[in-house]
C-alpha cells in the first residue's frame, strides 16, 4: 500500500475543488467520490466543491476500502477527527477571543502544532493497541 509521496499533486490551502478534478488528481472515479460524500466522509459547501484536503482524504479512504474497510468503518475515523479538531479550536478559545491579526495568526501556528502532536499520539496509541489485539 502506497502512501501519498512528494510527487503527488496538492492543490493550494484553500482551494475549493469540484468533484471532477478531486477525481483527476486521484483517480478515483467520481461515482466513488460521490459515495464517500453520501456517507459523509467528505462535505462539500452549498456549491458542491470541495476543500484541498479532499485528494488526500479520497486516497486515503480508497486504501482503506480496497484493505476491506467499509465506508461506515472510513466514516467513524472521519468523526473522530472532528472530536479532536473541536479539542484542539476550543483550546485556543482565548486566543482567537482576541480578534487581532496576530492573534489570529498564533492560533492558527498552534493548532498546526498541536494538530501534529495529536497525530503522533495517536499514531503509538493504534500501533500500541494493534500489537496488543494481535499479540
Amino acid at each position: 500500500m502506497r502512501v501519498i509521496d512528494e510527487s503527488t499533486p496538492r492543490p493550494q490551502p484553500g482551494t475549493r475543488l469540484k468533484l471532477a478534478e478531486v477525481s483527476g488528481l486521484t483517480g478515483v472515479p467520481v461515482a466513488d467520490i460521490e459515495s464517500m460524500v453520501a456517507a459523509g466522509i467528505l462535505s462539500t459547501d452549498a456549491r458542491g466543491r470541495l476543500t484541498s484536503q479532499a485528494p488526500d482524504i479520497v486516497r486515503f479512504a480508497s486504501m482503506l476500502t480496497a484493505a476491506g474497510f467499509d465506508l461506515r468503518q472510513v466514516r467513524s475515523i472521519r468523526t473522530s477527527a472532528h472530536a479532536h479538531a473541536v479539542l484542539v479550536s476550543n483550546s485556543l478559545a482565548g486566543e482567537r477571543a482576541r480578534r487581532s491579526s496576530a492573534a489570529g495568526e498564533r492560533a492558527i501556528a498552534t493548532a498546526t502544532e498541536n494538530s501534529a502532536v495529536i497525530a503522533q499520539l495517536y499514531r503509538a496509541l493504534l500501533t500500541e493497541n494493534i500489537e496488543v489485539e494481535l499479540r
